[in-house]
């Protein structure tokens, strides 16, 4: 039993100390042996508690905190485990983090490049709409005031028929009244010299009506029609700029017009349409340069200045080939 062992000691301890000290009093003697009953007491209830827990199956306390302290000691190892498994994994996404941080800065600056040159190609692009813009304001001014001025002409125009008519009126009324004959000086017979110059006026004529530049002209004209559009409107432009009084020099304002227009270079085209219409009204191609100018302004989704256009043509050339196309236009647009 436990109690033998630790009484033994006990004693053992207790002569060694009367062995080593002088020679005890009585008192001592009678202190040191209670001392020893009432740890001798002590040590039969332990041994008495030790023994209650092992008839009934159970372990004593010290053998139980032994046993939860190995529990303690395997549980804080597993704990420590897993502490540094969790001191592994911070490491790891720190450094994943850090990783990421670094491919975030590279993108955002990859973005902020890119949004900075979209700023200005938009810049760009802004002020080539202002230029168009402003264009296409002082088309529409110049339509407007060319619409104003054929009013003009026309009011003109009545009044001048009339004019006309009143004196044809009162010329014919004057010639009722009038009893005195006139004589007409025969006709005189042409020679031979006036045969000659005539062949050689109808020669003249026939140049004229082909006019100067034609193999330009018809050059320019071929590569048009082979869809050669910048090499046509090079060819047209140099017989303007050698002609520019030729007589198919309306001709050729209108192809620019259509070279342009055949790009879809709207813009520059309604602007090459309005040279033939302001600088030749009374051309056949006038008309025909009218009806193009609203088709270019209706590719622009500008209906309503398209509409002005269409309205004009009717206004100025009632009776042009382009009357009709005109006229489905208008109906289209409503």
């Amino acid at each position: 039993m436990i109690s033998h062992n630790i009484t033994r000691a006990i004693l053992g301890t207790a002569a060694s100390l009367l062995l080593v000290q002088c020679v005890p009093t009585t008192q001592d003697v009678n202190t040191l042996d209670l001392r020893l009953r009432n740890l001798d007491s002590r040590v039969v209830k332990l041994d008495q508690a030790m023994g209650k827990y092992e008839g009934q199956g159970q372990n004593n306390p010290i053998d139980q905190l032994q046993k939860n302290q190995a529990e303690m000691a395997n549980q804080l190892d597993k704990l420590n485990n897993e502490l540094l498994e969790l001191r592994g994994q911070i490491e790891e996404n720190s450094h994943f983090y850090a990783q990421l941080g670094e491919d975030n800065s590279e993108f955002k600056s990859s973005i902020q490049m890119k949004i900075t040159d979209l700023s200005a190609q938009l810049s760009v692009v802004t002020d080539q709409m202002k230029q168009i813009s402003d264009q296409l304001a002082a088309i529409k001014s110049t339509t407007e005031t060319s619409r104003q001025a054929a009013e003009e002409a026309k009011t003109r125009a009545v009044a001048a028929e009339k004019e006309a008519a009143d004196a044809k009126k009162k010329a014919a009324s004057q010639s009722k009244n009038d009893t005195t004959l006139k004589t007409i000086a025969p006709t005189q017979t042409k020679g031979s010299s006036d045969k000659k110059e005539a062949e050689k006026s109808s020669q003249s004529a026939g140049s004229a009506n082909q006019g100067p530049g034609k193999e330009i002209y018809d050059r320019a004209l071929s590569l048009f029609r082979l869809s050669k559009f910048n090499e046509a409107y090079r060819t047209f432009t140099q017989y303007i700029e050698k002609y520019p009084q030729g007589k198919m020099a309306p001709n050729a304002r209108f192809w620019l017009g259509d070279c342009y227009y055949s790009q879809q270079e709207y813009e520059l085209a309604i602007l090459e349409y309005q040279k033939v219409i302001a600088d030749y009204p009374n051309h056949g191609k006038a008309p025909a340069a009218l009806l193009k100018q609203g088709l270019a302004f209706e590719k622009l989704h500008d209906n309503d200045t398209a509409k002005i256009v269409y309205r004009k043509l009717l206004d100025d050339y009632p009776k042009s080939e382009q009357v009709e196309m005109v006229k489905k236009q208008l109906d289209s647009l409503k």
